[in-house]
């Protein structure tokens, strides 16, 4: 089958994988991190990009050191 898979199932560089079974502090995990790595360690661009507040990105960075 030579048929091309719909975009939103193509892996792209900065996407996350999401797997049955995960919890959801992993995917969130996750997702912090990479979203981190794109905008260059820049927190304040990163928590806009996920939409959430810096302060909340401040406290689960946080307690994922915890």
């Amino acid at each position: 089958d030579t048929r091309r898979p719909p975009d939103a199932m193509v892996p792209h560089a900065d996407a996350i994988a999401v797997h049955a079974g995960m919890q959801w502090g992993e995917i969130e995990r996750e997702a912090i991190r990479s979203t981190l790595n794109f905008t260059g360690g820049n927190k304040a661009e990163a928590a806009r990009v996920l939409g959430i507040g810096l302060k909340t990105l401040y406290r689960r960075l946080n307690d994922y050191e915890s």
